[in-house]
């Protein structure tokens, strides 16, 4: 600036600065130079406290950390951008800035919170759609049960969600009422699941099913169900062998030892996904070959549906 200052006649005003250093900063983003861009902006950001382009050297900076993959620093811009408060860069900023807390930060309660200005602000039917899938996905993350519910419903309700996207709303609603011990609503809802899909969530809905009734202590139906989810669900191996662990706890109950350990015994000779279940179910299959070798004697317990049966915590 001393130079154009020190031409005589030459006003250089301080909107002038202002705008002459902001369109140095934009040159370097519009060629695709934004390493330079980052440095200029930055230059102009810390130069110009009140300046005429703040919240779009803000927007674009956050644009170039995007690109080169600094995700804290674009976090940073797109919501100084928020900071500054509606523009026309507020919307976008706001999308990009919950994307990047949830995919990027796994910050879900910043997630959260973005994503549900998000769906107040949308400024179309699909942006506000997944801006409710985006808050759900948070929601469930963080175990926020009222918001999972909320949002869950609004999903459902949506005429953007397609099948699958029902069936992860109705799927994150009943393993929240799954851990709270719901049981009747968490089952309705797990059924909601396996109606509208075939994947993941379906396989893990069929073996909450059979789980919820053998906590009801309805065995024979449990025992059903449990070899369903086995046959069921075949591409999901992780599953198939919950519901191999869940059946031997279920013919351990009706006396059936020989199957009991034939389900453990597959378990821990062709599953290794899982180094925590694998060792779950070798100590079980160890425990009844123990049993069977001392003639069903019992060394430390009396009751042994509570010494055999291992209450599942959240998975």
């Amino acid at each position: 600036f001393q130079l154009v200052e020190s031409i005589e006649g030459v006003d250089f005003t301080d909107f002038a600065r202002d705008s002459l250093s902001f369109r140095a900063a934009e040159m370097q983003y519009m060629a695709g130079n934004c390493e330079r861009a980052i440095q200029s902006y930055g230059s102009y950001i810390s130069s110009f406290s009140r300046g005429a382009f703040l919240t779009e050297a803000f927007y674009n900076r956050g644009e170039c950390h995007s690109i080169l993959r600094q995700w804290d620093q674009a976090l940073n811009d797109y919501e100084a951008v928020l900071g500054r408060g509606q523009s026309q860069y507020f919307v976008r900023a706001l999308e990009k800035a919950a994307a990047i807390s949830f995919h990027h930060s796994a910050d879900f309660h910043r997630a959260l919170e973005h994503y549900s200005m998000l769906e107040g602000r949308a400024t179309n039917e699909e942006q506000r759609f997944e801006a409710q899938m985006g808050a759900l996905r948070s929601a469930y993350r963080i175990k926020h049960y009222e918001q999972v519910g909320n949002f869950g419903k609004k999903v459902i309700e949506s005429s953007r969600a397609g099948d699958e996207q029902k069936a992860a709303a109705w799927f994150f609603m009943a393993k929240m009422d799954f851990e709270r011990k719901l049981y009747a609503d968490a089952l309705e809802k797990f059924n909601a699941v396996t109606r509208l899909t075939e994947n993941v969530h379906a396989a893990e809905s069929r073996f909450k099913i059979a789980k919820i009734y053998l906590l009801q202590n309805e065995i024979e139906l449990a025992g059903e169900l449990a070899r369903s989810a086995v046959q069921d669900n075949s591409n999901y191996p992780i599953w198939v062998a919950r519901s191999l662990v869940l059946l031997a706890d279920i013919l351990v109950l009706q006396g059936d030892t020989f199957n009991a350990r034939a389900a453990l015994a597959a378990v821990v000779e062709h599953f290794d996904e899982d180094p925590e279940l694998v060792k779950e179910a070798r100590e079980k299959l160890d425990k009844l070959i123990k049993k069977e070798e001392t003639g069903g004697k019992e060394d430390d317990s009396n009751n042994e549906e509570e010494d055999f049966l291992r209450e599942e915590g959240p998975r």
